[in-house]
């Protein structure tokens, strides 16, 4: 693939073209088909009725087996009962913590791989093993004298 930016071809003008979009993103125009909207739309959908199912899958499994339309119950119409308290009170919020730590993850991964300029970048790259290695050795120091 020949990279052309303003007369400068090849290795130079990939390094201008990566500057430009690090540095301002309004000078970049990606313009995408409307096949390749529909086809992005329709993935993000699948994802979306995908992540739906995992969730009722969640909540609905577990010691006590719950029936998922006695979920959507739970979530709609309330009753009081032991099933609907199980979902309301304890599945349901550890379902959607577990959704938003994994979420944070995910953006903790992007962040940290768009600092290092490294797809795969790791968390021993900027030292938080060590880091967390310290805390827990210090935790564990405080702690004991409580404990």
């Amino acid at each position: 693939m020949q990279v052309t930016v303003h007369g400068l071809t090849g290795e130079v003008a990939r390094y201008k073209v990566k500057k430009l979009i690090h540095i301002n993103s309004q000078f970049l125009e990606i313009s995408l088909s409307r096949a390749s909207d529909r086809r992005l739309l329709l993935i993000l959908l699948l994802l979306l009725v995908i992540l739906g199912f995992s969730l009722l899958a969640s909540v609905s499994l577990g010691a006590a087996d719950i029936a998922p339309s006695q979920v959507v119950k739970a979530l709609f119409a309330f009753d009081g009962s032991r099933e609907h308290l199980i979902i309301r009170t304890v599945r349901l919020p550890r379902s959607l913590i577990a959704g938003m730590v994994g979420a944070a993850l995910g953006v903790a991964g992007a962040i940290m791989q768009g600092i290092t300029g490294n797809p795969l970048a790791s968390p021993e790259i900027l030292g938080i093993e060590a880091g967390a290695a310290l805390a827990v050795v210090a935790a564990t120091a405080v702690l004991e004298t409580f404990l």
